[in-house]
Parts: structure tokens; C-alpha cells; sequence
């Protein structure tokens, strides 16, 4: 509960202020369900918890406004995890997404290694740009 609460706090900070609501209502600025959202990290800390690993990395496509960014940033200080964050997102296609650079810019103040790839994730310049 503490962490959906820091994740929605941090994206209110930066963005659209909104409640913690943990229902089947569209929010974050009508991009996720925050009850399915919610769940989706709960997998994703059993499964982190059962592979015991310290240093971890996620790979988002397509982020509008970081809101996976900002979560996986609250998730590695939650579980002393040394995080690497990278989104491949096409930012001239969406000229209003400039939340996600905002987010990138708050999560390296934070800590978070972090990197935006500005480019089509079928492109393989920007497949050999991630790894």
C-alpha cells in the first residue's frame, strides 16, 4: 500500500494530481487502470523476491509520461534494488509526451540510471542502441 501511494503521489508531483484509488477507473491521465496496474507490480515483486537478484533492469515501450518509470523507481528503493530504467519511445510522434521527459529528468535527480531512447523500437539502430 505504501509504495501505490508514493507511485501516485510522485505522479501527482509531476503531473496531473490524482487519488489513490486502486479501482478499474481509467487514471493517470487516461492511461491505466489502476487496479491492473497495481496488480501488474505485484507480480513483478513475487517475481523479483523468488530470483533473488540485486541489480535490475526494465525495458518499457512506448512510455506516455513515465508513470512505469516513476513505479519501477519506487520499487528499487523499496527493495534496496539497483535499478536501470530505459524507454524506446518515439517522442516525435507525440510532441505532447514531453511529461516523459520530465519524468526521465526527475528520476536521474533521483538516482535512477536512467536512459530515453527517442527512436521506433522495430528500428535496428535503436534495437542495438538498447543493448
Amino acid at each position: 500500500m505504501v509504495f501505490n501511494n508514493r507511485v501516485v503521489d510522485v505522479y501527482s508531483d509531476l503531473h496531473t494530481p490524482i487519488l489513490y484509488t486502486n479501482n478499474s477507473q481509467i487514471s493517470f491521465d487516461g492511461s491505466q487502470k489502476q487496479s491492473e496496474f497495481f496488480s501488474c507490480w505485484d507480480f513483478i515483486r513475487e517475481f523479483y523476491l523468488s530470483n533473488d537478484k540485486k541489480n535490475i533492469s526494465f525495458l518499457e515501450i512506448g512510455a506516455w509520461k513515465g508513470l512505469w518509470g516513476i513505479a519501477f523507481n519506487e520499487f528499487c528503493k523499496e527493495l534496496g534494488a539497483i535499478g536501470s530504467y530505459t524507454t524506446v519511445t518515439l517522442m516525435d510522434n507525440d510532441f505532447e509526451n514531453l511529461g516523459l521527459v520530465k519524468t526521465i529528468e526527475y528520476l536521474k535527480s533521483d538516482g535512477l540510471v536512467c536512459k530515453l531512447i527517442n527512436g521506433d523500437s522495430n528500428d535496428i539502430v535503436t534495437v542495438t542502441e538498447v543493448t
